[in-house]
């Protein structure tokens, strides 16, 4: 056991209210805390910033510094290599009733994400896709519905999108040919897809910079991207939680959007007017420009 766990261990019954919780909160969080600060963990913890120093001290560290180097030590002896597992009753409670710890384990995946969020981040990560002249939108495997999801809707309000989800002669094409200044959003979870991690490499040798989604500090694209964040992820079975990915990505799209209002509603528009045009749909009497 790690010396962190080790310490709360010994000292969490003896620690005072405030810092118990946040012991209990770092142990149920750690995988997400590699790189927070003491505002960002006070935050995410609901404490004071005060109660952080307090814990470090009461646990025998020499201050915030090494609570972060213990957890990120944590981290790094805990891995990556299985999938963590949410803790369920009993079999015949899951067949009683599927949809109660789906959604039970989606809310608090969603909880946890919105928690992990750091505002600064997103907000230089809306930029960085606002300013680009292309982007390029990463999935692959059982990652492939996310970019798609990401890929098809910031194509409606924004110019030069491409979506890759494999790796052939074609996509290796597009990579070859996307523009200077180009910014790449890409998606890996577990088991973390191979093909991902060369597109990473194809891109990372264009100097493309990219914000990623992923589970962990110890993810393959961690190190290997500008903007990071981490959406946890615990199973139920092998059917990944997607929920909180989901929410970060409409959020990712709301921000482009709302960085320029007019000119995403012009693209809107436009584009549901070729939908019209084209009979797409079997109730065209549904205007989406009403909804902006």
């Amino acid at each position: 056991m790690s010396s962190l766990l080790d310490s709360i261990k010994e000292k969490g019954s003896r620690l005072p209210p405030k810092q118990y919780e946040l012991a209990r909160f770092i142990v149920n969080n750690y995988a997400s805390l590699a790189y927070a600060n003491t505002v960002e963990l006070a935050r995410m913890a609901s404490v004071s910033e005060a109660t952080i120093i307090r814990l470090a001290y009461s646990l025998g560290f020499r201050g915030f510094p090494e609570l972060q180097q213990a957890i990120r030590e944590l981290i790094h002896e805990n891995g990556t290599g299985s999938l963590s597992r949410y803790a369920l009753g009993s079999l015949e409670d899951l067949k009683e009733c599927a949809f109660c710890f789906t959604f039970e384990l989606e809310k608090r995946i969603l909880d946890e994400a919105f928690a992990a969020i750091d505002k600064t981040t997103f907000d230089a990560a809306v930029e960085m896709i606002c300013k680009a002249p292309s982007v390029v939108v990463v999935g692959t495997s059982f990652n492939e519905s996310l970019a798609h999801y990401a890929g098809n809707y910031l194509h409606v309000i924004k110019e030069n999108v491409r979506i890759i989800t494999d790796l052939g002669a074609r996509e290796y094409q597009v990579l070859q040919e996307i523009p200077k200044g180009t910014v790449a959003l890409v998606y890996s979870f577990p088991r973390y897809p191979k093909k991902t991690q060369s597109v990473v490499s194809l891109l990372q040798k264009k100097k493309v910079p990219m914000i990623g989604i992923t589970d962990n500090v110890l993810s393959p694209i961690a190190s290997q991207v500008e903007k990071l964040f981490l959406v946890p992820q615990q199973f139920i079975t092998f059917i990944d939680p997607y929920a909180a990915v989901m929410a970060l990505t409409h959020s990712l799209l709301l921000g482009v959007f709302m960085k320029d209002p007019e000119k995403s509603r012009r693209r809107v528009r436009d584009y549901d007017q070729f939908l019209k045009s084209e009979n797409v749909h079997l109730k065209d009497s549904v205007d989406i420009s009403d909804l902006i």
